[in-house]
């Protein structure tokens, strides 16, 4: 059994918003399990540097994940495996 657990934003106290929806103007909740960290330091900076920056994107289902982590921002360019799911 999976538990889908959504997460609180630190600033505002709102549950933090799937960005796949709300890029198409719906609002579900993004949930843990579907968490992407995206690095924006560059590959000579350690993670661990306080130089070293990461932003994390949240998601509602994995298909949304993959949806903005494949497709850059493009509809229709799931991977392989996934284009069945749509």
């Amino acid at each position: 059994m999976v538990m889908l657990k959504k997460v609180l934003s630190g600033n505002t106290g709102a549950w933090i918003k799937c960005v796949w929806c709300h890029m198409h103007g719906h609002d579900k909740a993004g949930y843990e399990l579907y968490k992407s960290v995206f690095h924006e330091h560059l590959p000579s900076v350690p993670c661990d540097d306080p130089r070293a920056k990461h932003v994390n994107y949240l998601f509602c289902s994995e298909r949304h994940r993959q949806y903005f982590r494949n497709s850059h921002i493009e509809m229709d360019q799931l991977p392989a495996g996934y284009r069945s799911v749509i």
